[in-house]
């Protein structure tokens, strides 16, 4: 038992230092549960990843107003723009938390269900005035998936999987700066910015799980991470000074929305399960693509 525990251990320190850092957790590619047996469970994912903003679409309205102490001068206008806006890089830190239920259909194929919720951080500049950081809020997050054993022998096996999941948050930033001096003049400034996410992730992977000893098991392989979602964004910029010649402010209002890609479809991962007791086994894992890596973690029992 020690052994197995250590093992773990070693595995989720390696994880956390060597990423940095959701992907859903995918697990051993090869069913897991006998035919009629059920399981539950909860899923915990971190992952960092980068992705494209693409196809985006804006509008702006600008306004501003004047006021001339001196020449009783007053002027206000208004202007209104919008076209197709820049794509950029979304930088994404995405927590996820599941619950899970998985049925064994047959001896060899085990399908099963999750239901949860995410947290997204976003760094971005979607509005062209600098990258900023937006922390995210809770949403709602679901996914379902299934895995085939298609080869056994001895301790190894061979299988695929396949999981598709979908969640949502929102992400908000403001500020404000104010500026007086002893001449009277006064200057403000002030800034908000929110946006709401929707991704989609696909993973479908190969590979072996190997019985490195009784209630150990090492896994990994390739695997296909595709991701498909789209952002909405609104920010307000407001500007007031004043002083002994008069005033003015500009006020700037933006909408924007794009697509969301993944900016890498092909990566690699690895992990191991220990059999704490009957029934009851612990993973953790490691995912990688080029612009993604994420670590999982996972506690299931059967029954």
């Amino acid at each position: 038992m020690v052994k197995k525990m250590l093992l773990l251990v070693v595995l989720v320190v390696v994880c956390l230092c060597g990423t940095s850092f959701a992907l859903d957790p995918m697990g051993p590619p090869v069913a897991g549960l006998k035919q009629g047996q059920w399981s539950v469970g909860i899923d915990y994912s971190y992952s960092d990843m980068d992705l494209k903003a693409r196809n985006g679409e804006y509008s702006e309205r600008f306004m501003y107003a004047y006021y001339d102490y001196y020449y009783y001068d007053y002027d206000y206008g208004y202007y209104y723009y919008s076209g197709d806006a820049p794509s950029f890089k979304l930088k994404t830190k995405m927590n996820k938390i599941y619950a899970r239920l998985g049925y064994g259909i047959m001896d060899n194929w085990e399908a099963f269900v999750r239901l949860g919720g995410a947290n997204i951080d976003v760094e971005a500049d979607p509005f062209g005035w600098g990258t900023d950081e937006f922390d995210g809020g809770n949403g709602f997050a679901f996914g379902f998936g299934t895995k085939v054993t298609l080869y056994e022998s001895g301790d190894l096996r061979v299988g695929a999987l396949a999981q598709m999941s979908w969640a949502e948050s929102d992400a908000k930033l403001c500020g404000q700066y104010t500026d007086y001096d002893d001449y009277d003049e006064w200057y403000s400034e002030s800034w908000s910015a929110e946006a709401e996410l929707e991704i989609t992730e696909i993973q479908v992977a190969v590979g072996p799980a190997y019985n490195l000893m009784e209630g150990v098991l090492i896994y990994g392989g390739p695997f296909l991470h595709f991701v498909d979602g789209d952002v909405e964004g609104k920010a307000s910029w407001n500007e007031h000074e004043s002083d002994w010649w008069g005033w003015w402010a500009e006020t700037s209002d933006v909408d924007v929305s794009y697509d969301i890609k993944e900016r890498s479809c092909f990566g690699g991962y690895i992990g191991a399960q220990v059999e704490t007791i009957k029934d009851i086994a612990i993973y953790a894992e490691w995912q990688f693509t080029g612009d993604a890596d994420a670590v999982g973690l996972s506690a299931i029992l059967r029954f």
